[in-house]
């Protein structure tokens, strides 16, 4: 079996700052408005960096995932896992051709699944076959996936993520990351206690597991 390739790609991009630039200033006890360009990008430098370390959507966004084929049983999870010990599910390791794992959750809604044919045609699956959950689409009993499709980029699930509202601890280790940023003015990484505080957060989706 050949490997299937996954990308995920931001369509709409948030509408707004998970935290706002007067919210981070009341925090770092910043008065003026000298900052507010820098405190901002900081802001967008943090949300960014929370996002990746939780595998979440914070604001509201459009992603689409794009793979080359829909999921098949496999057990070369197994190998990517490298040594040590880890603790999954073990329908995570097995994998299910009637599951699907979607990025940055959670997930809203599915807005369109699009499949290709190995004409290069396109056509929508029709929503009456799938449900969804915060990190998954998957199958009805009955139903079965679109087949004869090209073998590259032949699926692309567009769908909306983000929280609302955003966790507290969220909040705060935003905050906290943009203080940190903000004192040093360097490529500062992630506190330690941001990391603390996002742990109860973090999300295991199969893009950042691979």
């Amino acid at each position: 079996m050949t490997y299937n390739r996954r990308t995920v790609s931001i369509i709409t991009a948030p509408a707004s700052l998970p935290v706002s630039v007067a919210d981070c200033k009341a925090f770092l006890n910043v008065e003026g408005t000298a900052d507010d360009a820098l405190i901002e990008a900081f802001i967008n430098a943090a949300a960014d960096a929370v996002r990746q370390y939780c595998r979440r959507s914070l604001v509201a966004e459009t992603l689409e995932l794009r793979m080359d084929g829909f999921p098949q049983y496999s057990l070369d999870r197994l190998d990517r896992l490298g040594p040590g010990v880890h603790v999954v599910s073990v329908p995570f390791i097995e994998g299910s051709p009637n599951v699907i794992d979607l990025p940055f959750g959670p997930v809203a809604s599915i807005t369109s699944i699009t499949t290709y044919a190995r004409d290069n045609t396109s056509a929508v699956f029709s929503s009456a076959n799938y449900g969804f959950d915060a990190g998954r689409v998957y199958l009805y009993e009955g139903s079965s996936w679109p087949s004869d499709l090209r073998r590259v980029d032949a699926v692309a699930i567009r769908y909306v993520s983000g929280t609302s509202p955003i966790p507290a601890a969220i909040v705060q280790a935003l905050k906290t990351h943009v203080a940190a940023m903000y004192e040093c003015r360097e490529g500062c990484e992630m506190p330690a206690a941001c990391k603390a505080m996002l742990g109860a957060y973090r999300r295991l989706d199969l893009m950042g597991f691979e």
